[in-house]
């Protein structure tokens, strides 16, 4: 299973269409989805200040905790080329999407030298919804499309031995998502543990500064940036990106990552935790979370131990080249998780990305190793693993399917933006407006009911369908009405207020002639007037 058959067809060609359907056949309803949430409020900023504005913003760091320039470039771009039309911005994504696996297969291949372990990890990444499907839904995903694209690139070029080329696929890497800065002591791991060169410790620390100063220098630069942002260990408490270093939380995020990542291959998925009581659970119960990614570490000790056992009357050239390989996968999962861990109020499937690759590797590389120990192994190894590589493919088309099926009325996964229900949502309040009012009069107020309005970021959705900047959204919940009349009362201003329950201090007093509002009923919007709800109460 080691040796990869020469000029076969089936690996050069066969297996990379088989790898491009695999992706279109789970995620092809991806292309049938509107622009969600963050979407609109990029494709609004764009729209309203222009696109020199929007640039200007985009590329300066001054006091921007998330500072993503290559994001802002690729949006801008993308704009001008296709305005619009989501489909474009679905099609690219999934391109890089395929792309990434692919690069995933040959990193596999070059370090450990199994054609077929590579083509099933690179099946198993390709295919996990509940780990791709935000990035891939969210066109503002391509922070972690692009990201996860371009550090593969990246780590591909290093093994090749292109270090400068590779430091500036590192560069854009960081230039989407920041956290990927994390993973630059995953090229040292390499350089050190895996790479051919030098063959004392010594002599391969010295040959990896040799090589990797440019990746140096791009942190170097990284670091100089941020120091025009606020820290993230100084936001407050209950801030989405706040960072403790230390609490029980860090625990949790172990065991949370861990089951998440289980979840993401195994035949059945969305059931672990995939009710918001079982969001709830693991959240109030921290000793067990605790408990629980204690156990993780023991059993991991264990095999450590194992390891060690095994390794007796072993000179120490073999004990190095047998624990080489599994440091570089822990390496790679340690940092590409390890930033994640520290927060306390925001944690997501997707996060796994980073970290997702090496998670693959153990698992597959543990259960093939097991499998190995019986009998005919050299036949049941690929039977069974492409049988679970199989059953993985149809769960998560059948889980995307059902999802989408269900629209606004269908289930939440823990750890997801539930992008599948903002879409929906996005869909019938555009198409209920469009059918009620073809045109709004100028300064118009919108208030839903029953309606998540962050799914077309409150104004920013509406202000583009009807081309007017004065228009407002709120909450109905925000309505109140006293002797002055029918007035919007403590609305937050921004996402991230609302994530913090954090309402606004203004007041709106309504006009009846620009108040529209409107209730999700049945899956339509239903319109109700503001005088006949609220004229003559007091």
């Amino acid at each position: 299973m080691s040796g990869e058959p020469r000029s076969s067809p089936l690996v050069t060609i066969g297996l990379p269409i088989l790898l491009a359907l695999a992706i279109g056949v789970v995620f092809w309803r991806v292309i049938g989805y509107p622009f969600i949430q963050d979407d609109w409020g990029v494709l609004n900023s764009i729209a309203d200040g222009g696109p020199a504005a929007f640039l200007r913003e985009g590329l300066s760091p001054a006091g921007k905790l998330l500072y993503r320039p290559g994001s802002t470039l690729y949006f801008l771009a993308a704009h001008q080329l296709f305005g619009l039309n989501p489909i474009p911005y679905h099609l690219t994504a999934l391109v890089l999407h395929f792309i990434t696996s692919l690069l995933i297969v040959f990193i596999m291949r070059a370090v450990i030298f199994d054609w077929f372990l590579a083509w099933m990890v690179g099946f198993l990444y390709a295919a996990s919804v509940p780990v791709h499907l935000d990035p891939l839904l969210w066109c503002v995903g391509i922070n972690d499309v692009g990201g996860t694209f371009f550090f593969s690139l990246s780590l591909l070029l290093v093994i090749r031995g292109r270090f400068r080329i590779s430091a500036v696929a590192f560069l854009v890497a960081i230039s989407m998502k920041e956290s990927i800065v994390a993973l630059l002591p995953v090229y040292v791991a390499y350089a050190l543990l895996v790479g051919d060169g030098e063959k004392t410790l010594f002599g391969r620390m010295r040959s990896s500064l040799a090589k990797l100063w440019p990746q140096g220098l791009v942190l170097a630069a990284y670091i100089i940036v941020k120091t025009q942002a606020p820290s993230p260990l100084a936001l407050p408490e209950a801030h989405p990106y706040k960072v403790r270093l230390v609490g029980v939380h860090v625990l949790r995020n172990v065991c949370r990552y861990f089951v998440w990542g289980l979840d993401a291959i195994s035949p059945v998925k969305g059931v672990r935790m995939g009710t918001r009581e079982g969001l709830v659970w693991l959240r109030t119960n921290p000793t067990i979370a605790a408990l629980a990614a204690i156990l993780v570490v023991v059993v991991l000790g264990l095999f450590a131990l194992l390891w060690a056992a095994r390794a007796r009357g072993k000179t120490r050239g073999e004990v190095f080249r047998g624990a080489a390989l599994p440091l570089f996968w822990g390496v790679w999962l340690a940092f590409g998780i390890g930033p994640f861990l520290f927060l306390p109020n925001h944690s997501y499937r997707y996060y796994l990305l980073y970290a997702f690759t090496p998670f693959l590797v153990l698992v597959v590389g543990f259960v093939a190793g097991a499998l190995r120990g019986w009998r005919h192994s050299k036949r049941l190894v690929p039977v069974i693993l492409t049988v679970f590589v199989g059953a993985h493919l149809l769960s998560s088309a059948r889980l995307f399917q059902t999802m989408d099926r269900k629209g606004v009325g269908g289930m939440w996964l823990s750890g997801t933006n539930d992008l599948v229900r903002k879409g929906a949502t996005v869909e019938i309040v555009r198409a209920g407006l469009r059918e009620a009012h073809p045109t709004l009069p100028r300064g118009a107020v919108l208030i839903f009911g029953g309606v998540d309005v962050w799914a077309f970021d409150k104004d920013s959705g509406p202000r583009l369908w009807y081309g007017d900047t004065s228009l407002g959204v709120y909450e109905e919940k925000y309505l109140r009405f006293g002797r002055e009349g029918a007035v919007i009362e403590g609305s937050p201003g921004t996402q991230a207020e609302a994530y913090q329950g954090i309402g606004g201090s203004g007041r709106l007093l309504l006009d009846p002639e620009r108040t529209f509002i409107f209730r999700l009923e049945n899956r339509r919007l239903r319109e109700y007037r503001l005088t006949d709800m609220y004229g003559g109460a007091e």
